[in-house]
Protein backbone atom coordinates (compact mmCIF):
# COMPACT_ATOMS: atom_id res chain seq x y z
CA UNK A 1 0.00 0.00 0.00
CA UNK A 2 2.97 2.17 0.82
CA UNK A 3 4.49 2.52 -3.01
CA UNK A 4 1.09 2.12 -4.42
CA UNK A 5 0.01 5.42 -2.70
CA UNK A 6 3.34 6.99 -3.86
CA UNK A 7 3.49 6.03 -7.67
CA UNK A 8 1.99 9.36 -9.59
CA UNK A 9 -1.31 8.20 -10.62
CA UNK A 10 -0.67 10.02 -13.93
CA UNK A 11 2.21 7.88 -15.00
CA UNK A 12 2.31 7.02 -18.50
CA UNK A 13 5.00 4.32 -17.87
CA UNK A 14 6.58 2.50 -14.90
CA UNK A 15 9.07 0.24 -14.95
CA UNK A 16 9.16 -2.14 -11.26
CA UNK A 17 12.27 -3.97 -10.71
CA UNK A 18 11.25 -6.98 -8.48
CA UNK A 19 7.99 -6.62 -9.46
CA UNK A 20 7.08 -10.22 -7.73
CA UNK A 21 4.07 -12.03 -9.30
CA UNK A 22 2.78 -8.67 -10.88
CA UNK A 23 0.61 -7.57 -8.15
CA UNK A 24 1.65 -4.21 -7.19
CA UNK A 25 1.30 -3.30 -11.48
CA UNK A 26 -2.52 -5.38 -11.34
CA UNK A 27 -3.80 -2.64 -8.81
CA UNK A 28 -2.32 0.23 -10.16
CA UNK A 29 -3.74 -0.50 -13.19
CA UNK A 30 -6.63 -0.52 -11.96
CA UNK A 31 -6.45 2.96 -10.79
CA UNK A 32 -4.75 3.91 -14.50
CA UNK A 33 -6.02 1.12 -17.30
CA UNK A 34 -3.70 3.31 -19.93
CA UNK A 35 -0.29 2.98 -17.92
CA UNK A 36 2.71 0.78 -19.72
CA UNK A 37 3.47 -1.42 -17.30
CA UNK A 38 6.60 -3.41 -17.15
CA UNK A 39 8.54 -5.11 -14.75
CA UNK A 40 11.67 -7.30 -14.07
CA UNK A 41 11.70 -10.37 -11.84
CA UNK A 42 14.33 -12.65 -11.03
CA UNK A 43 12.34 -15.53 -9.83
CA UNK A 44 10.60 -17.29 -12.67
CA UNK A 45 7.62 -18.85 -11.67
CA UNK A 46 6.64 -15.04 -10.37
CA UNK A 47 7.63 -13.58 -13.52
CA UNK A 48 5.13 -15.99 -15.32
CA UNK A 49 2.89 -15.25 -13.11
CA UNK A 50 3.64 -11.21 -14.07
CA UNK A 51 3.27 -11.66 -17.41
CA UNK A 52 -0.86 -12.06 -16.84
CA UNK A 53 -1.29 -8.37 -15.29
CA UNK A 54 2.02 -6.40 -17.07
CA UNK A 55 2.44 -5.07 -20.12
CA UNK A 56 6.18 -6.92 -20.09
CA UNK A 57 7.32 -8.52 -18.14
CA UNK A 58 11.38 -9.88 -18.42
CA UNK A 59 12.67 -12.01 -16.04
CA UNK A 60 16.38 -11.86 -14.83
CA UNK A 61 19.40 -10.19 -12.66
CA UNK A 62 18.90 -6.76 -12.06
CA UNK A 63 22.26 -6.23 -11.74
CA UNK A 64 23.73 -8.52 -14.92
CA UNK A 65 24.50 -5.46 -17.78
CA UNK A 66 23.71 -7.40 -20.13
CA UNK A 67 19.93 -7.48 -19.18
CA UNK A 68 17.88 -6.51 -21.51
CA UNK A 69 15.30 -3.97 -19.79
CA UNK A 70 11.78 -3.15 -20.88
CA UNK A 71 11.75 -0.41 -23.18
CA UNK A 72 8.84 2.19 -22.00
CA UNK A 73 6.23 3.36 -25.07
CA UNK A 74 7.71 6.69 -24.85
CA UNK A 75 11.45 7.03 -24.66
CA UNK A 76 11.56 6.49 -20.75
CA UNK A 77 9.50 5.79 -17.58
CA UNK A 78 8.13 7.76 -15.20
CA UNK A 79 8.21 5.69 -12.41
CA UNK A 80 11.12 3.53 -11.49
CA UNK A 81 9.94 1.47 -8.59
CA UNK A 82 12.02 -0.46 -6.71
CA UNK A 83 10.15 -2.30 -3.14
CA UNK A 84 12.32 -3.92 -0.99
CA UNK A 85 14.86 -4.54 -3.65
CA UNK A 86 18.09 -2.57 -3.49
CA UNK A 87 19.02 -4.11 0.11
CA UNK A 88 19.08 -7.81 -2.10
CA UNK A 89 21.30 -6.29 -4.24
CA UNK A 90 25.56 -6.53 -4.30
CA UNK A 91 26.23 -3.21 -5.87
CA UNK A 92 22.63 -1.60 -5.54
CA UNK A 93 24.33 2.20 -5.76
CA UNK A 94 25.91 0.87 -9.49
CA UNK A 95 22.33 -0.71 -10.10
CA UNK A 96 20.57 2.42 -9.24
CA UNK A 97 22.57 5.16 -11.21
CA UNK A 98 22.54 2.84 -14.59
CA UNK A 99 18.59 2.86 -14.51
CA UNK A 100 18.16 6.08 -13.80
CA UNK A 101 19.27 6.49 -17.35
CA UNK A 102 16.07 5.13 -17.56
CA UNK A 103 13.75 8.12 -16.38
CA UNK A 104 12.19 10.37 -17.62
CA UNK A 105 13.83 13.89 -16.75
CA UNK A 106 10.59 14.85 -14.65
CA UNK A 107 10.24 10.83 -13.20
CA UNK A 108 10.01 9.71 -9.75
CA UNK A 109 11.79 6.88 -8.20
CA UNK A 110 9.57 5.09 -5.89
CA UNK A 111 11.68 3.11 -3.36
CA UNK A 112 10.56 0.94 -0.02
CA UNK A 113 14.00 0.67 1.79
CA UNK A 114 14.58 -1.01 5.38
CA UNK A 115 16.00 1.51 7.57
CA UNK A 116 18.50 -0.49 9.99
CA UNK A 117 18.44 1.80 12.33
CA UNK A 118 15.12 0.71 13.72
CA UNK A 119 14.45 0.38 17.09
CA UNK A 120 14.17 -3.25 16.84
CA UNK A 121 17.64 -3.36 15.79
CA UNK A 122 18.71 -1.66 18.67
CA UNK A 123 17.01 -3.77 20.89
CA UNK A 124 18.34 -6.90 19.54
CA UNK A 125 21.86 -5.76 19.28
CA UNK A 126 21.52 -4.49 23.28
CA UNK A 127 20.65 -8.60 23.59
CA UNK A 128 23.45 -9.94 21.52
CA UNK A 129 21.05 -10.94 19.00
CA UNK A 130 20.82 -10.79 15.13
CA UNK A 131 17.79 -12.72 14.41
CA UNK A 132 17.41 -14.26 10.43
CA UNK A 133 13.93 -14.35 9.00
CA UNK A 134 12.46 -15.16 6.17
CA UNK A 135 11.07 -11.56 5.27
CA UNK A 136 11.64 -8.07 7.20
CA UNK A 137 14.21 -6.19 8.75
CA UNK A 138 16.03 -9.38 9.75
CA UNK A 139 15.56 -11.20 6.01
CA UNK A 140 18.13 -13.49 5.62
CA UNK A 141 18.92 -12.43 1.88
CA UNK A 142 19.40 -8.74 2.72
CA UNK A 143 23.35 -8.22 1.39
CA UNK A 144 23.25 -4.50 2.38
CA UNK A 145 21.58 -2.27 5.36
CA UNK A 146 20.75 1.35 5.14
CA UNK A 147 19.66 4.19 7.53
CA UNK A 148 17.81 6.84 6.90
CA UNK A 149 20.77 9.65 6.53
CA UNK A 150 22.66 6.73 3.98
CA UNK A 151 19.88 6.52 1.50
CA UNK A 152 18.91 10.43 1.75
CA UNK A 153 22.78 10.88 1.00
CA UNK A 154 22.61 8.18 -1.85
CA UNK A 155 19.77 9.91 -3.21
CA UNK A 156 20.90 13.07 -3.19
CA UNK A 157 24.12 12.05 -4.88
CA UNK A 158 22.34 10.41 -7.64
CA UNK A 159 21.19 14.24 -7.93
CA UNK A 160 17.61 12.84 -7.10
CA UNK A 161 15.45 15.84 -5.34
CA UNK A 162 13.75 13.72 -2.00
CA UNK A 163 10.01 14.65 -2.03
CA UNK A 164 8.82 12.56 1.18
CA UNK A 165 10.21 9.56 3.34
CA UNK A 166 7.53 7.54 5.24
CA UNK A 167 8.18 5.49 8.13
CA UNK A 168 6.68 2.54 8.54
CA UNK A 169 5.76 1.30 12.73
CA UNK A 170 5.62 -2.30 13.83
CA UNK A 171 4.74 -2.66 17.22
CA UNK A 172 3.96 0.80 18.20
CA UNK A 173 3.46 0.02 21.64
CA UNK A 174 6.82 -2.16 22.21
CA UNK A 175 8.39 1.09 20.27
CA UNK A 176 7.52 3.52 22.51
CA UNK A 177 8.10 1.47 25.66
CA UNK A 178 11.64 0.54 24.00
CA UNK A 179 12.26 4.69 23.67
CA UNK A 180 11.18 5.45 27.22
CA UNK A 181 13.71 3.13 28.54
CA UNK A 182 16.43 4.46 26.10
CA UNK A 183 15.94 7.56 26.81
CA UNK A 184 18.81 8.43 29.39
CA UNK A 185 20.95 7.11 27.06
CA UNK A 186 19.99 8.67 24.04
CA UNK A 187 20.28 12.27 26.10
CA UNK A 188 23.95 11.22 27.93
CA UNK A 189 24.90 10.73 24.02
CA UNK A 190 23.42 14.42 22.83
CA UNK A 191 20.98 12.11 20.65
CA UNK A 192 17.15 12.91 19.96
Amino acid sequence: YDLFANIPQSSKSILEFGCGAGYLGAAYKLHNPSVHYAGVEYVQEEAESAKNFLDQVVCGDIEDTALVIPKAETEFFDCLVYGDVLEHLKDPWKCLSRHLQLLSQDGVVVACIPNVQHWSTLANLLQGQWPTVDHGLFDRTHLRWFTRDSIIQWFKSNELQIYGIQSRVFAPDQAKDFAIKMLPALQNLGLD
